[in-house]
C-alpha cells in the first residue's frame, strides 16, 4: 500500500524519545468513548440510533481516517475500530 502523504512517519522523537502517536491515541480513544458512553448511558438514550451509534462514530470516524490516511498504520486503525465496535455492544447491555 502506498502512503498518500510523503515522508509520513509512525514514530516522532520528542526529546531524544521516540513514541508512535497512535499508541498515543488508542489509550485516549478508550477513555474518551468510554466516559462518552456512560454519558449516553446514564441519560437513557443508549438505545437510540442516533445516540448509541451515529454520534460515537462522529468522533471515531475523524481519528480514524486520519492515522490510516496520514500515517499508512492499518493495525492501530483495526485495533481503534475493534475495541470501539466492542465498548459500544458492552455499553447496550
Amino acid at each position: 500500500m502506498v502512503c498518500l502523504l510523503v515522508g509520513a512517519k509512525r514514530w516522532i522523537n520528542i526529546a531524544g524519545f521516540n513514541f508512535q502517536p497512535s499508541e498515543l491515541a488508542k489509550i485516549g480513544l478508550i477513555l474518551f468513548f468510554a466516559s462518552l458512553l456512560t454519558d449516553i448511558k446514564e441519560k437513557d438514550k443508549i438505545r437510540h440510533f442516533g445516540w448509541g451509534l451515529i454520534f460515537p462514530l462522529i468522533f471515531l470516524v475523524p481519528i480514524i481516517v486520519s492515522i490510516y490516511i496520514l500515517q499508512n498504520h492499518f493495525s492501530a486503525t483495526f485495533i481503534i475500530c475493534a475495541v470501539t465496535a466492542i465498548q459500544m455492544l458492552v455499553a447496550r447491555y
